[in-house]
């Protein structure tokens, strides 16, 4: 399964508010199951940060809808382009997350 690069420049918005919400959404999960667990929010923040990159699985599963005309000819160039924004925040997410975890834990009351 072969893409077209200019695919991406062409959903560019698409594909940055989507990365948004997935790192968002894994943060706020993390920090949520952390809180459940009776763990420190930082500590779940960062983790959810640190997990936050979609893999293969969703290329299979993309492709898999594709194929049976589930899904449009251009998600997959949506989510291989939130998984490489994803993969290339990741060593920054994992750096600034305990700060920003800390930061979170002090804006929420105990």
């Amino acid at each position: 399964m072969l893409m077209d690069p200019r695919l991406l420049a062409q959903q560019a918005g698409p594909i940055l508010l989507l990365a948004l919400a997935v790192v968002v959404g894994s943060s706020l999960g993390g920090a949520l199951g952390a809180a459940t667990a009776g763990l420190p929010l930082a500590g779940g923040f960062r983790a959810g940060l640190t997990l936050a990159q979609p893999g293969e699985l969703s290329f299979v599963l993309v492709g898999a809808g594709a194929a049976t005309g589930l899904l449009g000819p251009g998600a997959l160039p949506a989510v291989v382009g939130v998984t490489l924004v994803t993969t290339i925040l990741g060593p920054w997410s994992y750096r600034w997350g305990e700060a920003l975890g800390l930061r979170l834990e002090s804006l929420v009351p105990a």
